[in-house]
């Protein structure tokens, strides 16, 4: 799958500087977030795929909030598929979602002995195959503030 959103220049900075990857996620998050909310889908569109591959650099290269970067991830790709099919491009629905499990079971294998983010992760990749409303209602369930 080759779904890129960033500029060269800007996701090899990022991969440098993984903490601005993550303050990246967030920002980009918010602004997809407005333009969904006001049916600026074009834009929505942008923000979110900066936020997913922003999430996924912040992934790869931070040991902390791994957590906070694992849901973000997953929600970010949930929002990107959700707006996807209202999109032109050769990207699809389902390339987002499995290409978002593959990276979360490359995590999965890194967390060892964390048990507690190893079920997070299992449970991310659960919902990125069924779909976006089990992910809501896990969240729910379990008190996750994303």
């Amino acid at each position: 799958m080759s779904a890129t959103f960033l500029c060269p220049l800007h996701r090899q900075w990022l991969q440098s500087h993984p903490t601005a990857a993550l303050a990246l996620f967030y920002t980009a998050l918010d602004h997809a977030q407005s333009c969904r909310e006001q049916g600026i889908v074009a834009q929505a569109f942008s923000h979110l795929g900066c936020a997913w591959e922003a999430a996924d650099i912040g992934l790869r290269g931070l040991n902390d909030d791994k957590q906070a970067l694992v849901l973000g991830l997953t929600h970010s790709a949930m929002l990107l598929a959700d707006v996807l099919p209202h999109c032109q491009g050769d990207l699809t629905s389902t390339d987002v979602l499995r290409h978002t499990q593959q990276c979360l079971v490359r995590e999965h294998q890194l967390a060892y002995a964390d048990q507690h983010l190893k079920g997070i992760i299992l449970a991310c990749i659960k919902a990125l195959g069924q779909g976006t409303r089990w992910f809501e209602q896990w969240q729910q369930s379990n008190h996750v503030v994303h």
